[in-house]
Formats: C-alpha cells, sequence, structure tokens
C-alpha cells in the first residue's frame, strides 16, 4: 500500500468501525466478540475502500 492508500485507509477504518460500534451498541449487542467482529469488518471494508479511491485520485 503507498502512503495515500494508506492515511485514507487510517480514516476509513476509523469511521466504519464506528459506524459498525454504534450500530451495534443500538441494537444491544455489546459482547466483545461483537466488536472485534466490528473491528474486522472495518479493516476490511477500509482496506477495499482505501484501494480504490487512492486509485481513482491517481487517475
Amino acid at each position: 500500500m503507498n502512503r495515500l492508500a494508506f492515511m485514507i485507509f487510517i480514516m476509513a477504518f476509523a469511521t466504519i468501525t464506528g459506524a459498525i460500534i454504534v450500530a451495534l451498541l443500538t441494537l444491544n449487542m455489546s459482547e466483545p466478540i461483537h466488536f472485534y467482529a466490528a473491528a474486522g469488518a472495518g479493516a476490511i471494508i477500509a482496506a477495499i475502500a482505501s484501494v480504490i479511491i487512492s486509485k481513482q485520485i491517481r487517475t
């Protein structure tokens, strides 16, 4: 990952994971496994999004 994609990843990861955690707390799903799953899902989604966005910016 280049520097641009990494910076986008950091911002996207925090935003996406935070949104998922808020949704989990709204649904009264506050077990630790749910938070670990939210972090994992946020990382995967943010990694994909950061690569796509950085490619769009570079072209």
